[in-house]
């Protein structure tokens, strides 16, 4: 009896340099190519916001009422095959007004927005925020009207003379009585070969929106005119607390909320808060 012997085994020759695509190497690029993405991250840390607007005084000159807005910003995105995540937040968030005395007018909170696509799951956005504390009086009611309407001020374009408007008037005017060449209307040719019986309806993705806030609170206040410098008093608080959620508006739109409501008024007398509007409560 003979012995054969056998074919010693070939091993894989590694590639001779990093640009050779021979061998494994070629392969694993190729993968990596398959998943590749993007991502992007913006972050801005304590930037500054002032909102003023400037009033003439009674011969003293220009009084300026201001509010000044702080947040940190973070926006990331990233993007691969299948998979878009979109995130944007506001950290810290608050408004502080200088009227008389700095004094804050919204305390710090916090909002993020994410938009999330998946090809199996379809798009989810959410919003949602903490816990809102604003702070109105009049002074502070009148300065964001002010700031408004400088706004609206530098934001409105200047009107034409109208001498001059009636001047280009003739040439800007459609002629209405000449004979005009009419232009074929066109039409998209549908064809009844291309139609294909029970895929006509084509596969939907999900869709959803949420929002969510889980506390809001607004307390009105009153500024006495005998009393000190920054003194506030109390009159109105409103709390409230809100979700909605919204369902696959591209094709059947649904959509659900909840409210909660409650509003107290302050009374001086017992220096506490009663109850003027009370939330429901079912058992």
């Amino acid at each position: 009896t003979g012995v054969q012997g056998k074919a010693p085994m070939e091993h894989p020759r590694p590639p001779s340099s990093a640009d050779s695509t021979s061998g494994y190497f070629s392969s694993g690029v190729s993968c990596a190519d398959d998943q590749a993405g993007l991502s992007i991250s913006l972050q801005l840390r304590r930037p500054e916001v002032m909102l003023f607007a400037g009033k003439a005084g009674d011969g003293v000159g220009v009084t300026s009422q201001a509010l000044l807005l702080r947040t940190e910003f973070l926006l990331d995105y990233s993007r691969h095959p299948g998979h878009d995540n979109l995130v944007c937040s506001l950290s810290g968030l608050h408004i502080i007004s200088n009227n008389r005395k700095p004094h804050l007018v919204l305390h710090p909170c916090d909002l993020e927005f994410s938009k999330t696509f998946k090809s199996e799951e379809g798009l989810k956005m959410l919003t949602s925020v903490s816990t809102i504390d604003i702070h109105l009086s009049a002074t502070i009611v009148h300065t964001i009207l002010d700031v408004i309407e400088e706004i609206n001020l530098n934001l409105q374009t200047e009107e034409p003379d109208p001498l001059t408007n009636v001047c280009h008037m003739g040439s800007d005017l459609e002629d209405l009585w000449s004979p005009k060449k009419i232009a074929p209307q066109m039409f998209p040719q549908h064809s009844v070969d291309n139609v294909t019986y029970g895929q006509q309806c084509e596969s939907r993705l999900s869709e959803s929106l949420t929002v969510c806030m889980t506390k809001l609170r607004v307390v009105l206040e009153l500024e006495p005119a005998g009393a000190l410098t920054g003194v506030k008093v109390p009159v109105v608080m409103v709390r409230a607390a809100a979700e909605a959620s919204l369902h696959d508006w591209s094709s059947s739109v649904h959509m659900q909320g909840e409210v909660q409501l409650q509003v107290s008024y302050y009374n001086a007398n017992v220096g506490a808060w009663e109850p003027l509007v009370e939330p429901q409560v079912e058992v």
